[in-house]
């Protein structure tokens, strides 16, 4: 059985695979059993942020649009993720009675410049989208499809 919990750490999912043979695993050799048949695997925000995508994509990667396309859109929807994820924090850092007004205030502007900054990066990936879609001479079709992964 494979399991995973990504409560463990605010970065870190776990994944753990269980053995349910209540006989213990066999050596290579066949001689002996093992140690220990569990095995732990620790994936950082980054690695399941990247597993997650290549499912989310799927949609934009079956398009049938040109791939300087296919990347912008994915690189507008990662966008869209982080900003969530980053307004999430900041309603919770909001609500967060363990801290200071002081030390909220430092959070709150370090959440906010990451806020601004994933902004503009959506600004200039948006009018790379349109750039690239005028010089592609898109068909109308295309350019809803577009328009559609966008939205999403």
């Amino acid at each position: 059985m494979l399991t995973f919990d990504p409560r463990t750490t605010p970065t870190t999912g776990q994944w753990q695979i269980h053995d349910n043979n209540p006989q213990p695993a066999a050596s290579h050799d066949g001689t002996e059993p093992a140690a220990d048949s569990a095995v732990s695997v620790t994936l950082s925000a980054a690695g399941m942020s990247q597993a997650t995508q290549q499912s989310n994509n799927k949609d934009i990667e079956d398009s049938g649009l040109p791939p300087t396309l296919q990347q912008t859109l994915k690189i507008i929807r990662q966008l869209k993720k982080q900003l969530a994820d980053k307004m999430a924090e900041l309603q919770a850092l909001a609500s967060d009675k363990n801290l200071t007004a002081q030390q909220r205030q430092a959070r709150m502007a370090a959440l906010q410049t990451a806020i601004n900054a994933i902004n503009a990066a959506m600004i200039i990936a948006t009018a790379s989208l349109a750039k690239s879609m005028k010089e592609l001479n898109l068909s109308p079709e295309q350019v809803i499809k577009v328009g559609a992964l966008a939205a999403q």
